[in-house]
C-alpha cells in the first residue's frame, strides 16, 4: 500500500514531466504545423503552452507544501544539494530562477492568449526570449534534478526537435 509521502513524491514528479511533455508537445506542433514567426497564437498551442505552465505551478506548490514547508531556506539548501552532487558546486541560487521562471512563464500565458483572442500577431523577439528562457531551465532541471536516464533521452529529444525543424524549413 502506498503512503502518502509516496503519493506526495509521485505528484511532484509527474507534475513536472507532464509540464516539459506539454512544453515539448506545444514546441513539435508549432514547428510542425506552422513554425513561422508572424502568425497568431493556436487554440492547441496556447492549451499546450498555458497547462504546461498551469503543471509547473502545481508541481511548485507541491514541492514547497510537502517539501519545503513553505521555507525558502529549505528550498535554497535542496538545490544547492542537488546541485553540489551534478557540478561539484554547493549553490542554491538557481531556486531564484525558479520564481522567474513562474512570473515570465505566468505573464507570457497572458499575452499568448491575449494575442489568440484579439487575433494579433504576438512579438517573434519575445516569444524567443521566453522560450529560450523556459527551454534553458527545462534543460538544466533536466540534467541536474532529473534521473539519470533523462540525460541519456535529452540528445534523442533534441534530434527530434532537429529534425521537425529542419523538415518545416524544408517545406516553406
Amino acid at each position: 500500500m502506498m503512503s502518502e509521502i509516496d503519493l506526495t513524491d509521485i505528484a511532484i514528479q509527474w507534475s513536472i514531466r507532464l509540464s516539459f511533455s506539454l512544453v515539448f508537445c506545444r514546441v513539435l506542433y508549432a514547428t510542425n504545423q506552422h513554425g513561422k514567426s508572424g502568425e497568431i497564437p493556436t487554440r492547441i498551442g496556447s492549451w499546450l503552452w498555458c497547462s504546461g505552465y498551469l503543471l509547473f505551478c502545481l508541481h511548485v506548490f507541491l514541492a514547497f507544501h510537502y517539501v519545503h514547508q513553505w521555507q525558502h531556506e529549505n528550498a535554497w539548501q535542496q538545490t544547492a544539494i542537488e546541485t553540489e552532487e551534478f557540478t561539484g558546486i554547493r549553490r542554491g541560487d538557481g531556486i531564484w530562477a525558479n520564481y522567474l521562471m513562474l512570473v515570465v512563464w505566468g505573464l507570457d500565458c497572458i499575452r499568448i492568449e491575449y494575442a489568440r483572442r484579439k487575433k494579433q500577431v504576438p512579438s517573434s523577439r519575445v516569444n524567443w526570449i521566453v522560450s529560450a528562457f523556459i527551454g534553458f531551465m527545462f534543460l538544466n532541471g533536466t540534467l541536474v534534478f532529473g534521473p539519470v536516464i533523462y540525460r541519456y533521452l535529452l540528445f534523442p529529444a533534441l534530434l527530434l526537435l532537429f529534425v521537425a525543424w529542419q523538415t518545416n524549413s524544408q517545406k516553406k
